[in-house]
C-alpha cells in the first residue's frame, strides 16, 4: 500500500485552500507580541475604581448610555464574580419574535465584491459561496433569549445531567469564575442537543436551545 507523508500531504493541499494562512494577530493589523491597548488598559483603571461597587451600581453601569466602554467591561467582570443577576438558568429574561417573511443568503453575484471588500481578512471564497444563494424563508413566531448560554449556566447543566463534555475555553478543565457571566463556547454534538432542550424543558416548561451561539426558545 502507497503511503504519503504528512510533509507531502501538507504540500498537495493547495495554498488558497488551506485554512488559518492569516492569523487573527494579522487580521486586526497586531504585531506578533503582547499590545497593551487603550481599551485594556482603561478597562484595568475602571476596574480598580470599582472594586466594592454594589452590586446594584455595577448593574446601573452596564445599562447606563453613559458610561464608557471601558466602565461597562470592569462592571460585567465584578459580577462575574460576585454573582450577576440578570442570569437565570431557571428563568431566564425572554423576548417574543413574531413569524414573518426574511430574505437570508447571498447573492452569487455579490461574492466577488464581499470577497474584495474583505480582502486583507484571509477569505477563501468557498466560505463566502456557503452563504449562497439568497432566499425568502418563512419563520413562525418564536422566543429567544436577552442572554446568550453563559459558562454558569452551562455549568449548571453539567452538574444536573453528568454530561462529560467541556468547554475547551475552560483552562485545565475548570470552570471560570471570572468569566461566570460570558458566553459559553463548546462543541455541538448529538447527545447534547438532546439532552440540553430536554432537560431546561422539564425545569421551566418551555424549550430552551443552548448551543455555542445566542439561544433561542421555539413557541411551542
Amino acid at each position: 500500500m502507497m503511503t504519503v507523508s504528512k510533509r507531502n500531504r501538507q504540500e498537495a493541499v493547495p495554498e488558497d485552500t488551506r485554512c488559518g494562512i492569516i492569523s487573527d494577530r494579522d487580521r486586526l493589523g497586531l504585531p506578533n507580541r503582547y499590545v497593551a491597548g487603550h481599551l485594556a488598559e482603561m478597562a484595568l483603571q475602571a476596574f480598580n475604581a470599582l472594586r466594592g461597587a454594589t452590586r446594584d451600581l455595577l448593574l446601573e453601569m452596564l445599562a447606563s448610555r453613559d458610561a464608557s466602554l471601558a466602565q461597562r467591561i470592569a462592571s460585567g467582570t465584578l459580577l462575574a464574580w460576585v454573582g450577576d443577576p440578570r442570569i437565570r438558568s431557571r428563568a431566564p429574561s425572554m423576548h417574543d419574535i413574531p413569524g414573518g417573511v426574511a430574505e437570508i443568503g447571498l447573492a452569487p453575484d455579490a461574492v466577488g465584491a464581499v470577497l474584495e471588500r474583505c480582502s486583507g481578512l484571509g477569505l477563501q471564497r468557498q466560505w463566502i459561496e456557503k452563504e449562497c444563494p439568497r432566499h425568502r424563508l418563512t419563520l413562525v413566531a418564536f422566543r429567544i433569549a436577552r442572554f446568550p448560554v453563559t459558562n454558569a449556566e452551562y455549568r449548571d447543566f453539567l452538574i444536573a445531567t453528568g454530561h462529560p463534555e467541556l468547554p475547551s475555553s475552560w483552562s485545565f478543565r475548570q470552570f471560570p469564575c471570572e468569566r461566570a457571566n460570558h458566553p459559553v463556547f463548546i462543541r455541538l454534538t448529538p447527545i447534547l442537543v438532546q439532552l440540553g432542550p430536554i432537560l431546561v424543558q422539564r425545569r421551566t416548561g418551555f424549550l430552551r436551545i443552548a448551543n455555542n451561539k445566542p439561544r433561542s426558545n421555539l413557541a411551542q
